[in-house]
């Protein structure tokens, strides 16, 4: 099941992408499965089609299990279909989905910028254990090359940022979804 559940994490919620440079967050706890999986990619995406080159605007794709947590509706869609596989049955998993530009959201620009004056220290405290934490996964890739970051630490400014940019990201989907 983990194997399939990190399958899934990354179908739904992947932190490598293709074209661009972004920012990717993810979070999902470990062990207890009552809490939604969430992430948010920020930056450049690349021009749609056969245009080169990148948009001149960033962007934000949100993503979040949809009622249960993923790990949850996985377990209860082997329980139905024991014998089916992952392909099998990640059509049938639900996740939401929105996409929101700096145009409509100025809090992308803003975050986007502050993360680049981040300071985090490297975790390196033995006497520390965090026993089934929430895990807050990062990617940072741009043209100078990608970072690949973990941490469980609330306390960490990378995680509070990814915190508080998902409360202004949140936001605007509330807002947009008022004015739609």
């Amino acid at each position: 099941m983990n194997k399939h559940f990190a399958a899934a994490l990354d179908h739904f919620m992947p932190l490598e992408q293709r074209f661009g440079m972004h920012i990717a967050y993810r979070s999902n706890r470990d062990l207890h499965t009552d809490m939604l999986e969430y992430s948010f990619v920020m930056g450049l995406d690349a021009n749609p089609g056969n245009t080169p080159g990148l948009k001149n605007y960033l962007t934000a794709h949100v993503r979040v299990a949809d009622t249960s947590s993923i790990y949850d509706q996985m377990m209860k869609l082997h329980r139905l279909h024991p014998n089916a596989t992952f392909d099998d049955i990640s059509g049938m998993l639900k996740v939401k989905s929105w996409d929101v530009d700096e145009k409509t959201c100025p809090a992308i620009r803003t975050q986007y910028e502050k993360v680049k004056k981040l300071q985090f220290p490297i975790p390196m405290d033995e006497d520390v254990i965090f026993i089934h934490p929430l895990i807050h996964s990062f990617r940072f890739s741009f043209g100078t090359g990608d970072v690949n970051a973990t941490f469980v630490d609330p306390k960490n400014s990378l995680v509070k940022w990814s915190l508080e940019t998902r409360g202004l990201l949140e936001k605007c989907i509330s807002e947009a979804k008022l004015t739609s």
